[in-house]
């Protein structure tokens, strides 16, 4: 991006995380993955994430009864998700499973977050206190074959904090698609990565 400051941060996690000092400072903050692309301003998706009381997380799918399929192939993070963490995080897994359309899968590559109290009680600190606790993010047995860390913790934090705020009809999924691409493979890109010495 251009003629634009970009201010990069370690995210080792404790107590004072890295997130919360950025979120305060700066107000807001934007988390993509390497593969994430520009295509589009960051400012497009501002009223998407204001409806949203701050939060904007690309949605995978809704009901983990019908995963729906991606672009990327991905599906909801209910099959994929350690019962301890359920337990820990205080979500009922049966509730959590038939709850029709009202249990979105977040990637947890991809988020716009601008500061607020409800962005901060209702999903910054309940995430943050999960990440910080060994047991509740990653359970015994704990591996990329049964389990999505970080990404199931998000889901089931606004499934349990905020149920009922993202929905089929108002998913910002597609506008985010606009803003930003994935880019998995680097076979025939523009972007090279270019190492630091």
């Amino acid at each position: 991006m251009p003629n634009k400051t970009i201010i990069v941060y370690d995210l080792g996690l404790n107590e004072h995380s890295a997130n919360q000092l950025v979120l305060n400072e700066f107000g807001v903050i934007y988390y993509g993955d390497s593969p994430i692309r520009f295509k589009k301003p960051l400012s497009e998706l501002l009223p998407d994430c204001v409806h949203h009381h701050g939060f904007l997380g690309q949605i995978r799918c809704f009901d983990p009864k019908i995963p729906r399929k991606t672009k990327y192939g991905c599906y909801h993070d209910y099959g994929f998700t350690k019962k301890e963490m359920y337990d820990k995080i205080g979500v009922n897994k049966t509730e959590y499973h038939n709850a029709n359309f009202s249990s979105p899968a977040f990637s947890g590559g991809l988020m716009l977050v601008v500061n607020s109290s409800t962005v901060q009680s209702k999903i910054m600190r309940p995430w943050l206190r999960c990440a910080l606790d060994v047991t509740c993010i990653a359970p015994d047995g704990a591996n990329l074959r049964n389990h999505r860390f970080d990404q199931s913790a998000l889901s089931m934090i606004a499934f349990k904090n905020m149920r009922g705020e993202w929905t089929l009809e108002n998913d910002p999924s597609p506008n985010h698609d606009t803003v930003v691409s994935v880019l998995r493979r680097s076979n025939g890109a523009k972007w090279k990565p270019k190492s630091c010495s």
